[in-house]
């Protein structure tokens, strides 16, 4: 591969912390690590003397070349970036006409020559791949401003191979403007070649890192600006440092900036008007029950990173609802399942893109085990059989003490963590 110099903008920063990975050991997540066009990003195991323990990130600085790619490869923010370079992008473009325009990367030897119908052409100060979903969205002012990405220099660079993720976010941004009544306003040159020019030619050229807003200007963009959660620091919610850490708090639920970004953008959409929309390449998933299969473990709820799944009992029953706005499509629900009860839909109600409500997949009744007393559901449990756990079942009898609540729940975990 040829050297490539790194980009603008600050070194890469990594939340391990939040990798799907440290969440569950068979969540089996490489979407950073396939992403990375330098191979700066490995997966290697948290503890060197357990290598069959999980797989983490870890970020070789040297090798990276701040593309950017990684901060929305990873669908739970491990990877993150001060000040990155798309903010003064946005305020760049938001600067100027509502005309079509092109987006050039910092590596395309002539991007102000261009074939595609444009009024302009701004330059980005590193590779088009850095662009997100919400980006896209944010950029053509949600459907309104005819983006074209010009990919066309990609052949001749050193990171060129990720150009399908250009192409497949430009396609899913146009996918989610569609349910919402808005035109496909996303394009790539290579893909769509009859629609350009016959012959390049010149256009204005904009830096993308030189909004030169004025106060009025600067203070609006400001206001644009979708500010990174601030961690919780509230003490009695941090984990225990002396103890076993409860399992509440060794798998805590967070909603990732991105996703908080991408659901505030929809809304702005206003009111989809496709009843139901296909999913295959979005961020989302339909994720769906077996109610006869549902032992009522939780396990799907626990390990939710975003509690998209949400689990509620009392003495005689229980319910499983779900948040597809809230969903980022880990799988990570159907890994921890012990009942293989888990399966996803392909089609998802548009409508539940924007809604902020949960819709319930399962309820039923719940009874004791017969091996452990922890109540469980019934399920497709055979008349006149005594119902067990899933852990009792795997073992022969009772995991720990009858009616041990957090020394069953550890027992379930040791087979899953």
């Amino acid at each position: 591969m040829l050297a490539l110099a790194p980009f603008e903008g600050q070194s890469v920063s990594l939340q391990v912390e939040q990798c799907l990975n440290g969440r569950h050991k068979e969540a089996g997540c490489r979407r950073c690590a396939d992403a990375c066009p330098t191979q700066a990003i490995m997966l290697y195991p948290q503890n060197e003397r357990s290598p069959h323990g999980p797989l983490l990130p870890q970020l070789n600085v040297e090798a990276c070349v701040r593309c950017g790619l990684c901060l929305h490869a990873c669908p739970t923010d491990v990877f993150s970036q001060s000040n990155p370079p798309e903010v003064k992008l946005a305020q760049t473009i938001s600067n100027l006409p509502d005309a079509p325009l092109a987006l050039a990367c910092s590596q395309h030897p002539d991007p102000a020559m261009t074939t595609a119908p444009v009024a302009a052409v701004v330059r980005h100060q590193r590779c088009l791949a850095s662009l997100s979903l919400s980006h896209l969205i944010d950029l053509s002012h949600n459907g309104q401003r005819e983006l074209w990405l010009d990919d066309t220099s990609c052949a001749e660079c050193p990171i060129g191979h990720v150009q399908p993720f250009i192409v497949q976010t430009a396609a899913a941004a146009n996918r989610l403007l569609q349910a919402f009544d808005r035109s496909s306003a996303i394009h790539t040159l290579l893909s769509q070649p009859e629609l350009l020019a016959a012959e390049t030619s010149p256009k204005p050229l904009f830096e993308g890192n030189q909004p030169k807003l004025s106060r009025r200007g600067l203070f609006s963009a400001l206001g644009k600006v979708t500010q990174p959660a601030k961690p919780n620091t509230d003490p009695s919610s941090q984990p225990s440092t002396s103890g076993p850490v409860p399992v509440s708090q060794r798998l805590p639920h967070h909603l990732p900036a991105s996703r908080q970004r991408l659901r505030q953008q929809l809304a702005h959409l206003g009111e989809p008007v496709e009843e139901s929309l296909e999913i295959a390449g979005l961020p989302f998933a339909n994720v769906k029950i077996d109610a006869k299969a549902c032992s009522a473990c939780h396990l799907c709820a626990r390990f939710c990173p975003t509690e998209a799944l949400h689990f509620v009992a009392n003495a005689e029953s229980f319910g499983i609802s779900f948040k597809a706005a809230t969903c980022l499509d880990c799988g990570i629900c159907a890994v921890a399942c012990p009942e293989d009860a888990i399966s996803f839909g392909l089609q998802l109600p548009a409508t539940t893109l924007v809604a902020n409500k949960a819709d319930w997949l399962v309820v039923g009744n719940l009874t004791p085990c017969a091996g452990c007393g922890e109540l469980i559901a019934l399920g497709d449990n055979e008349a006149g059989t005594q119902p067990l756990c899933y852990s009792c079942r795997q073992s022969g009898g009772p995991m720990q003490p009858l009616k041990d609540t957090a020394g069953l729940m550890a027992d379930l975990l040791k087979k899953t963590l």
